[in-house]
């Protein structure tokens, strides 16, 4: 599957964008199959796991800030997202196959990559883009 990268615009807010392009980043390695050694997947899955919940974390925390309207909907996504990426963890721990792991999670990517960031969180981008942001807050991080 060879589909472009997707390129997220900034959202004015620093915390927020250094974790837009870091998980964008991290799919983007397994999108260019970097990680297909036994341990190096399972590293990286691990990382993946850490840098999700990381990400929808930071994201829904300025949802909530700024009332998102479509913020119900969007955290759904994410809890749908991180049971996937979970389930398919946990199957290749229990079953052990490496070449079907490498098969589900490059699909589980591509598809969140392509779909979720392209998408949902370019709504998100474009609403924080539209409204008005205190300076100080472009800097720092909400509590």
């Amino acid at each position: 599957m060879n589909k472009e990268i997707v390129i997220i615009d900034k959202t004015r807010i620093c915390e927020l964008d250094e974790s837009f392009f870091k998980i964008i980043n991290l799919l983007d390695k397994f999108n260019n199959r970097l990680f297909f050694e036994y341990s190096s997947l399972i590293d990286s899955i691990e990382l993946l796991k850490k840098y999700i919940h990381e990400h929808m974390q930071i994201e829904e925390k300025y949802m909530h800030f700024y009332n998102y309207s479509d913020i119900t909907f969007h955290q759904t996504l994410h809890r749908v997202f991180e049971k996937e990426i979970n389930h398919i963890h946990d199957d290749f721990i229990e079953n052990g196959n490496f070449t079907k792991f490498k098969l589900k999670i490059i699909d589980f990517v591509q598809s969140w990559h392509f779909h979720h960031i392209s998408h949902e969180d370019v709504k998100f981008i474009q609403f924080m883009k539209s409204i008005s942001i205190p300076t100080k807050l472009v800097f720092e991080s909400i509590n």
